[in-house]
């Protein structure tokens, strides 16, 4: 009872009420899985990753065939900076749902962090043709196409993320500097322009930016740009 009402109050919004609901179902029974399941997954999406690990962990031990906590429990690793073990948590994942569409594209998307860029590919491609709507994974398999030197596959997947998720400021960003690259300056402007919109603090946007400005010559302009980008991440 208390996890079901801890699931109706999470539903509801209320977290807090949720969190008390799910410790009190451990309380009564320290081997209720999905308690120790929506309790870590529900402290993760709360920023606490330290607390929600163990709890995944431990309904992992209780009930090994779990691929739904193979997913979060990687999110939760890779937020722990332990990319190595969340992509072997998804693989495991995989195994026992190959065709898990979540677990797919975030196996893509970490194959991209650590630039295995044509296992990527082959993971996205996976993941959406599981869910031809996810941009995500649409966005997530332009930048790999970027990398192996496909930009005009890459721009096409690009769009198609923006024809789901319109103001998707990663996707806006990533067509505009391919635009910018081909010279199609114009077309690029609001591009960026919007992702910088929708978040003022993206360098990759203003650097974008910057390198249209450049191409048109408006070297002041360009300038600005590049040091926006550098205040907001010195990598740049």
């Amino acid at each position: 009872a208390h996890l079901n009402l801890g699931i109706g109050l999470e539903a509801s919004g209320d977290a807090e009420g949720a969190i008390r609901c799910y410790e009190t179902a451990l309380e009564l029974d320290p081997q209720e899985v999905f308690a120790r399941y929506n309790l870590g997954k529900l402290l993760f999406s709360r920023g606490a990753p330290d607390r929600a690990a163990p709890l995944l962990m431990d309904a992992l031990r209780l009930k090994p065939d779990f691929p739904d906590a193979l997913v979060v429990l990687a999110a939760i690793q890779e937020a722990l900076a332990s990319p190595a073990d969340a992509l072997a948590t998804l693989q495991a994942a995989l195994r026992l749902r190959p065709d898990d569409r979540l677990a797919l594209r975030n196996c893509g998307v970490l194959l991209g962090k650590l630039r295995r860029w044509a296992e990527a590919e082959s993971c996205l491609r996976r993941a959406i043709a599981a869910d031809t709507d996810d941009a995500e994974a649409a966005c997530a398999l332009g930048n790999a196409l970027v990398h192996l030197g496909q930009s005009e596959d890459a721009a096409s997947w690009y769009r198609t993320a923006l024809r789901v998720r319109p103001d998707y400021p990663e996707a806006l960003c990533a067509l505009g500097c391919i635009l910018v690259d081909r010279g199609n300056l114009e077309q690029a402007r609001p591009l960026l322009a919007r992702a910088i919109e929708l978040r003022p603090a993206f360098a990759e946007a203003h650097v974008g930016l910057g390198n249209l400005r450049h191409a048109e010559r408006h070297l002041a302009e360009a300038a600005a740009s590049y040091r926006r980008a550098i205040a907001i991440d010195a990598h740049f």
